[in-house]
């Protein structure tokens, strides 16, 4: 699965983030502001041209319908871990086209996210904001903190929202958490247009080492009298200064940890159904190339058994002639003793007339 920005949209965004750098009262110059807005709405121009040929499928749309489905509440571990790969996978792609470094999934902001995730289930914190309670509580319990923070603004997320239905008591399309996973990356980077300002692309491109993504579905009061609830998106990220020990967060969050993941590369359905019809091209390849192997085979077969056939011919032929030989070597003998026998004949009836004569006399 691969994923990019609009070169126009990355080039303007790495010239704003040049124009936000800056520090000081410079920054409040009104020079300073007025770059920065016309670039941000020179950006939104291409936002807006880009997203408008993006559909965003709802998980109520028929196409999930029969799709194997997640319990968001009771997610696994491993699943979890895939869909962190996945849109890690993604954003990297992305990370790339402005020379930032790759990130990797870790085990342990895995945990976080999910544990924060769970107590925003369990309050049903209903709004469309992140939940610092939740948040906070989760990095007291994983070490992140050494106290807790209360309701101190975000310091590990970006997130983003989208409808569920009430009814499908969080159980969740798989195939649409990976949609909405790669929808809400770009609704990250393309934001300006609704946030005005572009916070969480900051945040995507930080130079955090490792990821994880956390889902949560609340119930949202604008949108229950139509039967939906909210599914919240959210993309973590322990930095190295928000943890209160650099050791530990090296140990257990860095790209060095070892609890973090190697890369995995996830395939789209497009991909999928190339790989398969590929594989069905070459099975299709092999079992034409056995044909020609068993016709091939079986001629050899068949030369084989004339070759034995003509063997047996030969050895009866060979049996034959040496019958045919003795044979002629008897009869020769036996001509030969006729001829021998004939001239004694012959002398015996000369010996036997000499007698006759001699008593004559």
């Amino acid at each position: 699965m691969t994923v990019s920005l609009d070169p126009r949209f990355v080039e303007g965004l790495k010239e704003y983030f040049e124009l936000d750098s800056q520090v000081g009262p410079e920054y409040f110059e009104l020079d300073s502001q007025e770059a920065r807005k016309a670039k941000i709405e020179e950006l939104i121009k291409i936002e807006k041209e880009i997203m408008s040929k993006v559909n965003f499928k709802l998980s109520t749309a028929d196409e999930y319908k029969n799709d194997e489905k997640i319990d968001i509440r009771n997610i696994s571990l491993e699943d979890n871990l895939i869909y962190s790969q996945y849109f890690t996978m993604l954003n990297n792609q992305i990370r790339a086209q402005f020379g930032k470094t790759a990130q990797k999934v870790n085990l342990n902001t895995q945990k976080f996210i999910h544990e924060a995730a769970k107590i925003t289930m369990d309050d049903d914190y209903s709004e469309a904001m992140h939940y610092h309670k939740g948040l906070n509580k989760a990095a007291l319990k994983f070490g992140i903190d050494d106290y807790d923070h209360g309701n101190e603004y975000n310091r590990f997320e970006s997130q983003d929202y989208t409808f569920v239905r009430k009814s499908d008591n969080k159980h969740i399309s798989k195939r649409f958490l990976f949609n909405a996973l790669h929808n809400s990356l770009l609704r990250f980077y393309y934001e300006a247009h609704m946030t005005g300002h572009y916070g969480h692309a900051k945040h995507m491109l930080n130079d955090s080492e490792t990821v994880a993504v956390g889902f949560a579905i609340t119930s949202d009061l604008s949108s229950a009298i139509v039967g939906l609830d909210y599914l919240k998106i959210s993309i973590a990220s322990v930095h190295k200064y928000v943890h209160k020990n650099r050791e530990e967060w090296k140990r257990d969050y860095s790209l060095e940890s070892k609890d973090t993941l190697e890369p995995i590369y996830i395939n789209s359905d497009a991909e999928i159904r190339e790989k398969e019809e590929n594989l069905v091209k070459a099975t299709k390849a092999v079992e034409d190339a056995k044909k020609v192997l068993d016709v091939a085979t079986k001629n050899a077969d068949d030369a084989q058994t004339k070759v034995n056939e003509l063997n047996k011919i030969k050895e009866k032929t060979s049996d034959v002639q040496k019958k045919l030989d003795i044979a002629t070597k008897e009869k020769n003998k036996k001509q030969k003793m006729k001829k021998i026998k004939k001239p004694r004949k012959n002398l015996r009836n000369i010996i036997k007339d000499q007698d006759t004569k001699e008593k004559k006399r």
